[in-house]
């Protein structure tokens, strides 16, 4: 038994280990995983409930400075052009209005007639 404890160690110690080769390449690096891009950020957002909402409040801060930049800072001029344009607005929601119910009513007599 101390023969066999004396060929495991000395095969542990001795012995010469191979020669190492020395690489002139290095080893490229792991690719690391890149956050979400802008496009998957713009996804996200167009799916979420405040989308609406921010794209409103930019749409509307973006025509009140269009109208300043164009009446020259003229108020008389800015409020005429921004009574025409929400003139022009609320006669097309009125329209849109208009135009959603015949849809719910045509769509809910085709629904009655086919019950009967």
């Amino acid at each position: 038994m101390a023969q066999q404890r004396r060929k495991t160690s000395s095969k542990k110690t001795g012995g010469k280990s191979a020669p190492r080769k020395a690489s002139s390449s290095r080893r490229q690096p792991a690719p690391q995983q890149s956050g979400p891009s802008a496009a998957d950020i713009w996804d996200m957002f167009k799916g979420s409930r405040f989308f609406f909402p921010v794209i409103t409040i930019v749409a509307i801060f973006l025509i009140i400075g269009l109208d300043l930049l164009f009446s020259w800072n003229n108020f008389e001029l800015f409020f005429k052009i921004l009574g025409v344009e929400l003139i022009i607005a609320f006669a097309v929601w009125i329209i849109n209005l208009m135009v959603s119910l015949g849809k719910d009513n045509k769509s809910s007599s085709d629904a009655g007639s086919d019950e009967v």
